[in-house]
């Protein structure tokens, strides 16, 4: 909601980036202190929790509150004041001179929304961007990526070592980090969230299908076949799949439904990924990770043929012109 237009997508992917670099910086120091007595591991993790997150709080008192939200609560001369602080001269003129508009031509989408506008709204716009919403951010769970890493560990060592498994382990969250940077610097913003999101896609449907073919391959050369489609898989997914949502379901989403539909969004998506891994889990049991593997295959290649049929871009759209995005879309309902 701050950021502006044009560095919108490159804020927001830190998101992603922030989140794997802790994932890297966790399996690092488990490395460093694998072995040590009475399992220090453990308390040096849960020992940084305090600080950081003391840290984190008193740094909430620096941070300025949303323009959009203050105008929603009727603080305009707030809301402005942020806004000009926060963005450019020329940009901040032009969200002023939309909010003008909408105070002029739509009362109704100048006050926050009720969950039932959220849940069962009567605007074709805003249903069609819920959806959207949902889409892009459910392809980021169903995927199976949060499968994947769960038991990508287990899976490799059943065909390597302990000290292998450690290794290409740490290579592959190195390698999801360095793309994850890349994408959030320099290609959410200058190529864009659609082409991202597909060719994300497309690197996820290629790395599951190397993984089904790695069940097929000499029991020397499984563990390479699984690790390369590992490694494909991860960075297909960081380079879109990953970052892209965080920018992408707040900009279709329209400032007053905002913060109860990605909550809702994020509550389901997550729930989704929840129930991925438990079914993942019982399929290796059940029925092999061969089998998961196509499993996995067939639901990526459905959130391509989903995101194809559903994503509109977003790149340097103003959060007020979102809205216009789905105009088609509700006029051929």
């Amino acid at each position: 909601e701050i950021s502006p237009k044009d560095d919108r997508g490159h804020f927001s992917g830190l998101e992603e980036a922030m989140g794997v670099l802790g994932m890297l910086v966790g399996a690092a120091t488990n490395r460093v202190l694998l072995g040590v007595e009475h399992g220090w591991r453990w308390g040096v993790g849960f020992a940084t929790v305090g600080p950081i997150a003391m840290l984190v709080l008193i740094s909430l008192g620096f941070v300025p509150e949303s323009p959009r939200w203050l105008k929603l609560q009727g603080n305009h001369e707030a809301a402005e004041q942020n806004l000009k602080m926060l963005l450019a001269e020329y940009e901040a003129e032009e969200v002023l001179a939309d909010w003008a508009a909408d105070g002029a031509d739509a009362t109704d989408r100048t006050t926050t929304a009720s969950w039932a506008d959220v849940l069962v709204s009567s605007c074709i716009q805003d249903r069609w961007a819920l959806v959207t919403a949902l889409a892009v951010q459910g392809c980021q769970m169903i995927c199976g990526i949060s499968a994947l890493m769960t038991y990508m560990p287990a899976m490799l060592g059943e065909h390597g070592s302990q000290h292998s498994v450690l290794q290409a382990t740490a290579f592959i969250l190195f390698a999801r980090l360095t793309v994850v940077f890349l994408s959030a610097n320099y290609l959410i913003d200058g190529w864009g969230r659609r082409p991202l999101l597909l060719a994300s896609l497309l690197g996820t449907l290629l790395g599951s299908g190397l993984l089904v073919a790695s069940c097929w391959l000499r029991t020397d050369a499984i563990f390479i076949g699984q690790f390369l489609g590992f490694l494909i898989f991860v960075a297909g997914y960081a380079c879109g799949l990953g970052p892209v949502p965080w920018a992408y379901v707040g900009e279709v989403v329209p400032t007053r439904l905002r913060s109860k539909a990605v909550a809702t969004i994020m509550a389901i998506t997550r729930l989704m990924a929840g129930i991925l891994i438990l079914v993942v889990g019982l399929g290796r049991v059940f029925a092999g990770d061969s089998a998961c593997f196509v499993f996995l295959a067939v639901l990526n290649a459905l959130c391509l043929l989903l995101a194809w049929a559903l994503v509109v871009e977003t790149k340097g759209v103003s959060i007020e012109h979102a809205k216009y995005l789905f105009d088609d879309a509700a006029t051929s309902v």
